[in-house]
């Protein structure tokens, strides 16, 4: 389904700079049942939405390996930027995000370790976008991702202390 988005700029952001100590590997390149990648997953149902960029945040030891698995159709809008810090926790690689698109208008923010994305729920959550500064997806009354947020969070984020959770600052 494609969506059309007028007058706003969207980013949309994929942390993954964790050591992944249980996985043993970086968790966006996990595989499907069906041979694809987490991110894989994540990227062919970003298409579907119109992003006006496209944010991995990855350590630099697996900046080669997320690089080839970005489809041509993305390349245009996607960036990858490396996160020199893992051991300061998943808020510093959402910030890190944060600072290429601190003037955009909303910003979605994906977990790696979930492959699901989909243009559906993207759709709906940003049909709501006015209604709130953030906006999640929920599931027997637990929240879930991806989260939507305001530029005015985005402000808020990129202000916040570094070793802080985010669903502490949200």
């Amino acid at each position: 389904m494609a969506f059309s988005k007028k007058d706003a700029k969207v980013a949309l952001i994929i942390p993954a700079a964790g050591n992944s100590t249980r996985m043993g590997k970086c968790k966006m390149l996990l595989r499907m049942p069906d041979g694809k990648s987490f991110l894989e997953n994540i990227l062919f149902h970003a298409q579907s939405f119109c992003f006006d960029k496209i944010i991995l945040v990855v350590q630099k030891k697996h900046f080669t390996d997320v690089s080839v698995l970005v489809p041509d159709s993305l390349k245009g809008i996607t960036t990858i930027l490396i996160n020199e810090f893992p051991e300061k926790e998943r808020l510093y690689s959402i910030k890190l995000g944060l600072s290429s698109v601190a003037d955009y208008d909303y910003c979605f923010i994906h977990n790696s370790d979930n492959p699901y994305l989909n243009a559906e729920t993207l759709t709906h959550l940003f049909e709501y976008r006015n209604t709130a500064d953030f906006i999640t997806p929920s599931y027997l009354g637990r929240g879930g991702h991806p989260v939507l947020i305001t530029n005015k969070l985005i402000n808020v984020i990129l202000s916040s202390d570094d070793n802080a959770r985010l669903n502490e600052v949200l």
